[in-house]
């Protein structure tokens, strides 16, 4: 989420009123309070789940994400606020992957910086939460388990997908470069992820350093 200072003008764009009305079922269904509101953020909680419904302060990014909150467990040393920081808090997209809809992508076009686009988006995100959202919002701390072990997945996936494209970025500059002891050292220690095309590359760079 983003944390810059919002501009001047953001209450012009109304989100803290689009969101409390878009999320008002939290209350009237779901026995939540507003316990935050700002011109970018709005916060909802139960006895034992919060809702943040945020607008981007500098990207203007939409987005919604639900979580279990932490028990104090009577430790009078942390304040609520510190408390908060370590609160474990999932987006709606990632639960809607878990729910119902595995090649479900983050929502990156919930984007908007008039007060009619952030009614329809907010509307939009308070419908996905209404649709995926029943058990996260119920506590079932059984879903949000497998849901934390979805997420450690993901992360991991995510992390290997990014060295990958890494990788495979320097190996085209030495597969150009005709370095094929750089084309080596890149694929060999991930000779299991490779491409049947990629594996060709290195058992070809691997001959030439044999020749």
């Amino acid at each position: 989420m983003d944390h810059a200072e919002p501009n001047p003008d953001r209450s012009q764009l109304r989100f803290e009123e689009a969101a409390l009305d878009a999320f008002s079922f939290l209350r009237t269904e779901f026995g939540f309070r507003v316990v935050e509101t700002e011109v970018t953020r709005v916060r909802f909680e139960s006895d034992h789940v919060f809702v943040n419904v945020y607008h981007g302060r500098s990207s203007y990014e939409l987005g919604c994400e639900l979580g279990l909150l932490r028990e104090q467990n009577g430790n009078d040393d942390v304040s609520p606020s510190e408390d908060k920081v370590r609160e474990n808090a999932y987006s709606i997209w990632e639960i809607a992957r878990m729910v119902a809809a595995p090649g479900i992508t983050e929502g990156t076009h919930y984007q908007a910086s008039t007060s009619d686009v952030v009614a329809t988006l907010v509307s939009r995100l308070a419908d996905l939460v209404k649709r995926y959202g029943q058990r996260a919002l119920m506590g079932d701390r059984a879903f949000y388990q497998a849901l934390e072990s979805a997420h450690s997945q993901w992360f991991e996936n995510y992390q290997k997908e990014t060295t990958l494209l890494q990788i495979r970025r320097q190996v085209s500059d030495a597969w150009r470069a005709r370095d094929f002891r750089r084309v080596v050292e890149l694929l060999d220690p991930v000779i299991q992820e490779l491409t049947p095309v990629e594996v060709r590359k290195l058992e070809y760079a691997k001959s030439r350093l044999e020749s």
